[in-house]
C-alpha cells in the first residue's frame, strides 16, 4: 500500500492518506476511522488516491487527491468535494497550504487555485480563483510535497520549471468581470 502523506490535526490525531483512501488514528484511543470514495454515496471522499492533508483554521480537513478535492467537516461528517467540473484547474490536487487570512491555496497539475470558505446559516459556501502563467506562474505543473508557507505567510509552490513565491496578501481578486461590450 502506497502511503503520501502522514498529518498530525490540532487535537493530536493522525491523518494517513494512502493510495486506498484516509486513515484517522485517533489519540489516546485504540480506534480508527477509515474514509474511501464509495460511487454511490455523494458524501464520501472524492478519491481514494490521497496526495495531501491539511486542517485549516476553521477545523475542517482539505484533502487533495489525483481526482479532485474533498473539504471535509468532521462536526457534521459532512463531504464537499471538486473537481475540473466544478472550478479546479486540474483534478490532481498536490499540495495545500492555508494563508495568514483563511484562504485555502491549492498546486495541481494544471496550475494553482485559491478558495475562500465561508460559513452561511447552515452550510459553507466556497468560491474559488484560479491562477495561470498569465497571473506569473513558472508554469502551470507543479510537484508533489513542493509546497512551503514561511514565517512572514508568503506561500512558496515548486514547479516543472523552478517555484513560485508570493505573499497571498498582495494578490488582488477581481470580483465582478467587467462587462465586455462591443460599439
Amino acid at each position: 500500500n502506497y502511503t503520501a502523506v502522514i498529518y498530525e490535526d490540532h487535537n493530536k490525531n493522525i491523518w494517513i492518506g494512502r493510495d486506498k483512501g484516509v486513515d484517522v488514528i485517533e489519540k489516546g484511543s485504540n480506534r480508527a476511522k477509515h474514509y474511501i470514495n464509495n460511487p454511490n454515496n455523494p458524501n464520501s471522499l472524492v478519491s481514494n488516491d490521497v496526495n495531501s492533508i491539511i486542517q485549516d483554521s476553521k477545523g475542517l480537513f482539505w484533502i487533495g487527491t489525483k481526482d479532485g478535492l474533498s473539504v471535509l467537516n468532521t462536526k457534521t461528517n459532512r463531504f464537499y468535494n471538486f473537481n475540473e467540473a466544478k472550478g479546479l484547474p486540474s483534478n490532481n490536487v498536490l499540495n495545500i497550504l492555508e494563508d495568514n487570512n483563511g484562504a485555502i491555496w491549492a498546486s495541481t497539475k494544471n496550475g494553482v487555485v485559491r478558495i475562500s470558505c465561508t460559513q452561511t446559516s447552515n452550510d459553507l459556501r466556497f468560491q474559488i480563483n484560479k491562477f495561470d502563467e498569465s497571473d506569473g506562474l513558472q508554469s502551470r505543473e507543479f510537484n508533489a510535497n513542493a509546497a512551503y508557507k514561511t514565517r512572514n505567510g508568503s506561500i512558496i509552490f515548486g514547479g516543472a520549471y523552478g517555484f513560485n513565491i508570493f505573499n497571498p496578501a498582495s494578490i488582488n481578486i477581481i470580483k465582478n468581470t467587467p462587462q465586455l461590450l462591443f460599439t
